[in-house]
């Protein structure tokens, strides 16, 4: 941002309000920088700083090794599968991790269930 563009006209010729609205410019820049960065990082959709955090709050290794990337889809998969498990959660991690549709089939006498992927729209980053 060039708050030099902010003040009157007069002040452009000036070169201490010059210089200084340079400096000044530059420190607006670097805190804005910050403040987006910041905020990304508190949500796990677009943190990158803090997924050591979230994994260990979560109780997840850590792999650093790993893309960003596939280390969100972890802490989301972990976070959504908190409770207690049924189809419709099964099948709602399932579409969370391709982006396409997904059926559960149940298989109640063998205590099975078959999940297709029904979608193509979706790789999941860990596959």
């Amino acid at each position: 941002m060039e708050l030099i563009k902010l003040l009157p006209d007069y002040y452009s010729e000036n070169e201490t309000m010059k210089t200084l609205q340079s400096i000044l410019s530059d420190q607006v820049d670097s805190l804005d920088t910050g403040m987006s960065k910041t905020i990304d990082n508190c949500f796990v959709g677009s943190a990158s700083d803090t997924l050591t955090r979230y994994e260990h709050l979560l109780g997840l290794i850590s792999d650093s090794t790993k893309s960003d990337r596939y280390r969100r889809e972890r802490i989301k998969a972990k976070i959504s599968g908190a409770g207690t498990t049924t189809a419709s959660l099964i099948q709602n991690i399932a579409e969370s991790f391709t982006n396409a549709a997904v059926d559960i089939v149940e298989n109640f006498p063998s205590y099975t269930i078959t999940v297709r992927f029904t979608g193509t729209s979706g790789i999941p980053g860990n596959m």
